[in-house]
């Protein structure tokens, strides 16, 4: 068998990483959430070269343009959890803003009405009525200032007692799908699968590293 020349060892390698890609996607779709599965494409995942020229795969997946489709806005939570259950040290933007930390609860705001509303009929509705009197007696005795912080999370009822109406809530985030994620078990499983077809020591050699990548309007957080 003739040896391979250096143009023959770079398709080889190419198609090696085209192959590792194909099925690194095919592994996380069967990890994934449904939704999230549904979503990805061959386009999630980038092939490139670091600094040094060694073969990178990147997992790249851009949230804004899956808004509003409910595929990929969990991305990141789904791999490495959130809010309370996050294993990074990322933090979204309302843990910043109200310095709760990355393992901190997430407070969500409205967006576009003046309240949150929750159909919640197993609340204790007397507690909630009387943690809202005693904050406005709290306030009112202490002389502050009402501010977005300082509101009390109940605002009080809808229409019926049925409809619970919120200033904000602090959400607990989800830990990351299935206690494993859906990224890392893709890869080191597909590492197992792409050694067993092209061997060890060629399959070392096609892939330097994996860089999960969570784009989102304003910039890059990785």
């Amino acid at each position: 068998m003739p040896t391979p020349s250096s143009s023959d060892d770079e398709l080889i390698t190419t198609k090696h990483l085209d192959r590792y890609r194909q099925i690194i996607l095919q592994k996380m779709k069967g990890y994934a959430p449904q939704h999230i599965a549904a979503a990805l494409s061959e386009s999630n995942i980038e092939i490139d070269r670091d600094k040094k020229g060694n073969n990178v795969l990147k997992v790249v997946i851009r949230r804004e343009k899956y808004h509003g489709v409910g595929g990929l806005a969990d991305a990141r939570a789904q791999e490495f959890g959130s809010g309370i259950h996050n294993k990074t040290n990322f933090q979204s933007p309302m843990q910043k803003k109200y310095g709760t930390g990355p393992q901190g609860k997430i407070r969500i705001m409205p967006k576009n009405k003046t309240f949150l509303a929750f159909e919640w009929e197993t609340a204790d509705r007397d507690l909630l009525k009387a943690s809202r009197i005693n904050h406005w007696q709290k306030m009112k005795k202490e002389g502050s200032i009402v501010s977005e912080v300082g509101l009390p999370s109940f605002a009080g009822f809808g229409r019926d007692e049925k409809t619970l109406l919120f200033n904000w809530v602090d959400h607990p985030g989800i830990p990351p799908y299935k206690g494993k994620g859906y990224i890392g078990i893709a890869v080191r499983d597909a590492q197992t699968k792409i050694s067993g077809e092209i061997g060890e020591d060629a399959a070392s050699e096609l892939i330097v590293k994996i860089r999960k990548i969570f784009s989102r309007p304003g910039g890059v957080n990785k």
